[in-house]
């Protein structure tokens, strides 16, 4: 019977190499510890049953054999981008964490890779609220699922800093920058409450609210923050939007108007 032969540790210096600019996991090098490896993407397969005649081909892993974390659809990783929109950071914040060790990896395919268990473990350490998709089953099972907030504004900064404000409030975020993926993420994920900048590309602001409202059962909050001219606002009022926050503007009267709108006083 052919045989065949997975190849184990390959890419153990490469690995290694961009573990270690992380302080991530990497593959051990030392020929003694190969069986300790990560398995390669490829496996060597035997041709013939006759040694003397058999050739080695190249066969790619199944994700099953690998343990490749970009790979198998079972496992569940959240890339260093997504870390840093959950904590409301730069990207070389985060990089920073994982360099110093304070936030646990693993070295995938493209970069490192977090366990949503260690980011969640992560976040509650340093007092940053933890959002409902990391939460365990058993935790989100505990008590009632927070506010979902639909924050949708073209200046990504500010978009960025109303999320933090939210998620810091324990509040179940998510972030678009225009009006076409926010009409589609409204009627898709129905939010709580909605956030919203009238100065938009493809739909503006006053458009996209008279279309929810008048095509949508699902009426959410909404509450305009923008720098447009007072005839604007009220405008996006008379349209259906439920309150208006002028920018610039401090974070706790958004704090405030989101309390008022969601009665969580």
């Amino acid at each position: 019977m052919p045989g065949e032969i997975t190849a184990l540790g390959v890419r153990a210096e490469y690995i290694a190499h961009r573990g270690a600019a992380y302080g991530c996991p990497s593959v051990p090098t030392d020929p003694r510890r190969k069986e300790m490896a990560h398995k390669s993407t490829q496996k060597l397969v035997y041709t013939s049953a006759n040694p003397l005649q058999t050739k080695i081909v190249a066969k790619p892993l199944a994700a099953s054999d690998r343990g490749d974390p970009m790979r198998d659809p079972s496992a569940q990783y959240i890339s260093t981008d997504e870390v840093a929109r959950y904590c409301g950071v730069s990207l070389q914040t985060v990089t920073s964490w994982l360099q110093k060790g304070r936030l646990r990896c693993i070295e995938g395919g493209q970069g490192p890779l977090i366990k949503p268990e260690d980011l969640a473990n992560f976040m509650h350490q340093n007092h940053l609220a933890i959002p409902a998709e990391l939460m365990s089953d058993q935790t989100a099972t505990t008590g009632d699922k927070p506010p979902r907030i639909l924050v949708v504004d073209e200046d990504k900064p500010t978009a960025i800093a109303i999320e933090r404000v939210f998620r810091n409030m324990g509040l179940d975020v998510m972030q678009v920058n225009n009006g076409f993926d926010a009409s589609v993420t409204y009627i898709r994920r129905k939010p709580n409450l909605m956030t919203l900048d009238l100065k938009l590309d493809g739909m503006g602001g006053i458009e996209l609210i008279e279309h929810l409202r008048a095509t949508q059962t699902h009426k959410a909050k909404i509450l305009v923050i923008s720098n447009s001219m007072p005839s604007l606002m009220a405008k996006a009022k008379a349209a259906g939007a439920d309150a208006v926050l002028a920018k610039p503007f401090d974070n706790d009267s958004l704090r405030r108007a989101v309390r008022i709108l969601l009665n969580l006083e």
